[in-house]
């Protein structure tokens, strides 16, 4: 999956061959991620590494939120892989914190649904991103391979973008992570009025799940997103529904995905023009798990 992703981006250079639009010059942006125990942090140093081609904001910060303890050697050697000004943010507690309508078997492993709600509905009202207004999410595995003049901000757009990522072809979430997310939407939007903002994503949305029983899903590892529209009414109400009323019970069951519950958000309330779903070149996914680390692109030294 993330072998298509690279090569996508590798097409999408070569098609290109014109200069990317400098930054707007109204974005206030900032750079964020979430580690826990599941984070290789190693790579996540490399990572780092590579923020210097976010070229658009080179004084941009980093925030690090962690939900487990961080080893002071982490720390330094994040902090030391860029000359961005790093934060790093406890939400250990909210890790901690499972809503007392879910009944989890002792024992069950938490952090992955928690990561989830965190990114879902907690991320964006975070005292220490107050100050900014557009948020770029990184994860270990993202790598910037060139340098783009408008990153961590959203590319120059004749109208103002809520949201930008990528699904990658024909990688919809996994059937068992999303059950009742769908219907449950379903039943949010008819029993609140609600008419998809993005008629071609919600097309898109109801076509694989009624042939593949799937639901689409944007990229894990990078997404630009405007905090004024995640903290809207609308969206706001959307997330708290699913990750803390009643319904949060089945978010942990499921283990509902943030970036499935994004395709939906950006789908029922960000219209097209406010939207830019294309791959953004000189972005690469490394795959971890089949050991696609892409050295010569993703290792900056020197």
């Amino acid at each position: 999956m993330r072998i298509t992703s690279y090569f996508l981006s590798i097409i999408s250079t070569i098609l290109s061959l014109v200069a990317i639009a400098a930054a707007d010059s109204g974005d206030n942006p900032a750079i964020y991620t979430v580690v826990d125990s599941s984070t290789n942090v190693d790579e996540l140093v490399y990572t780092f590494g590579t923020l210097h081609r976010a070229s658009g904001y080179p004084n941009a910060p980093v925030f690090v939120f962690f939900g487990v303890a961080l080893s002071n050697e982490a720390e330094q050697a994040l902090q030391s892989a860029t000359t961005r000004p790093v934060t790093f943010v406890d939400i250990i507690a909210f890790y901690q914190d499972v809503p007392s309508i879910v009944e989890m078997a002792p024992g069950t492993y938490m952090e992955y649904v928690q990561k989830q709600r965190f990114l879902t509905a907690r991320v964006w009202y975070e005292a220490s991103l107050e100050p900014y207004n557009v948020l770029m999410r990184i994860t270990d595995t993202t790598c910037l391979t060139f340098d783009t003049d408008y990153l961590p901000g959203f590319p120059p757009s004749a109208q103002t973008l809520n949201y930008k990522s990528y699904s990658i072809p024909n990688t919809p979430e996994l059937t068992k992570y999303t059950v009742g997310l769908y219907p449950k939407t379903l039943s949010y939007i008819s029993d609140n009025g609600i008419s998809p903002a993005n008629v071609e994503l919600w097309a898109g949305i109801v076509n694989c799940h009624d042939h593949q029983n799937k639901v689409p899903k944007f990229s894990d590892d990078f997404e630009l997103v405007r905090k004024s529209f995640m903290t809207s009414p609308e969206v706001q109400a959307y997330h708290d529904y699913l990750a803390k009323k009643a319904t949060v019970k089945d978010f942990f069951e499921r283990k509902w995905s943030s970036s499935t519950i994004m395709y939906l958000t950006v789908a029922l309330f960000s219209d097209e023009a406010n939207t830019s779903t294309l791959h953004l070149p000189g972005i690469v996914e490394k795959d971890l798990w089949a050991g696609n680390y892409f050295p010569n692109l993703c290792r900056v030294t020197g």
